[in-house]
C-alpha cells in the first residue's frame, strides 16, 4: 500500500471519529415531553406561576379546545386554548397554525420546563421570560418540541362565546372566548385595522350606556381593509385588557369577520 494511500485512510478514519464524537450521527428520537395524553391540571393552575414568575418545574398537562389562532392572520403565532377554569395563550415558533391546530379542536399541552407571564390580562405560556422581551414570554420552538409538547387528540368542535355586558366583565375572564352585543362604533377610521403606523389598530365601541371597550385588529388580518359596520353590532372575541388614557379598557380581538353580528 502506498504512503499516499494509508495517509487517506487515516485522515478519512481520524475524520469520522471526530464527526461521531461530536454527535453528527446521533440519530437519537427527541426527549419525550409529553409523557401522558390525559391532563392531570385545569388551564386555571397556570395563574399561580404567572403570579409568582417562576418556571413550571411540575410534569403540568392540560388539556382544553382551541378558540382562536393564526389562520385570518390577526392573531400572530400563537393559539387561544380554554377549558372550564379560563383561557391561555400559548406563542409558538411556527406559521400555519390554523392548518395544524383548527379552531375547536381539543388538545393537549405539556407545560414543564416552561414560563407563564400575564400579558394584556391574559395568562400567556412560552419558553422563558427574558427580561428584554417587554413582559412577554418568548415562543416555543423548535418544530419538533412544538409537535411534542402540543397535540390534538380530538377534531372536537368550535365553542361557544360566552356572553356578557361590558359592566359585567372581569379581568379574570381575559383570555376566554367572549361576545358582547348592543355595540356601536364612535371612532372616526372607516375601516377594521388600516393604520399608518403600528402593527394593530384600535377601534373604540360603546353600549348604550355608554360604557366603551376597544376592538383590536392587526394591520395584516385579511378583514384589516374592511370598513366597520354603522349598525348595532354583537361581536365576538378574545377578550383582554389594556389601558387607554390613562384608565383600564378591555378589548376584543376577533378572529375573522364571521365574529361580527349585526
Amino acid at each position: 500500500m502506498s504512503s499516499n494511500r494509508l495517509a487517506h485512510i487515516l485522515l478519512f478514519l481520524i475524520v469520522a471519529g471526530i464527526l461521531v464524537g461530536c454527535g453528527y450521527d446521533n440519530h437519537t428520537p427527541p426527549q419525550r415531553l409529553l409523557h401522558q395524553e390525559v391532563p392531570n391540571a385545569p388551564i386555571g393552575v397556570l395563574e399561580h406561576y404567572a403570579e409568582e414568575g417562576v418556571e413550571i418545574v411540575e410534569q403540568i398537562v392540560f388539556g382544553g379546545t382551541v378558540t382562536a389562532n393564526d389562520l385570518s392572520g390577526n392573531f400572530y403565532r400563537l393559539l387561544v386554548v380554554e377549558d372550564e377554569t379560563g383561557g391561555v395563550e400559548i406563542r409558538l415558533g411556527l406559521y400555519d397554525l390554523g392548518a395544524l391546530y383548527p379552531i375547536g379542536c381539543r388538545v393537549v399541552v405539556s407545560a414543564h420546563g416552561l414560563s407563564v407571564a400575564r400579558y394584556d390580562g391574559a395568562l400567556s405560556l412560552g419558553s422563558t421570560l427574558y427580561e428584554w422581551s417587554g413582559g412577554r414570554v418568548e415562543p416555543i420552538a423548535p418544530r419538533d418540541e412544538i409537535f411534542e409538547r402540543v397535540r390534538v387528540v380530538d377534531k372536537g368542535s368550535p365553542l361557544m362565546p360566552t356572553t356578557h355586558t361590558i359592566g359585567a366583565l372581569t379581568t379574570q375572564m381575559c383570555g376566554r372566548l367572549t361576545r358582547i352585543e348592543d355595540l356601536r362604533y364612535i371612532g372616526e377610521e372607516p375601516s377594521w385595522g388600516k393604520t399608518d403606523y403600528g402593527s394593530e389598530a384600535d377601534r373604540l365601541f360603546a353600549d348604550a350606556e355608554g360604557r366603551e371597550i376597544l376592538v383590536r385588529t392587526s394591520r395584516y388580518a385579511d378583514f384589516a381593509d374592511h370598513n366597520i359596520p354603522t349598525t348595532e353590532l354583537s361581536i365576538s372575541g378574545i377578550l383582554y385588557c389594556d389601558r387607554l388614557h390613562g384608565k383600564d379598557i378591555f378589548v376584543l380581538k376577533m378572529r375573522d369577520l364571521s365574529d361580527v353580528e349585526r
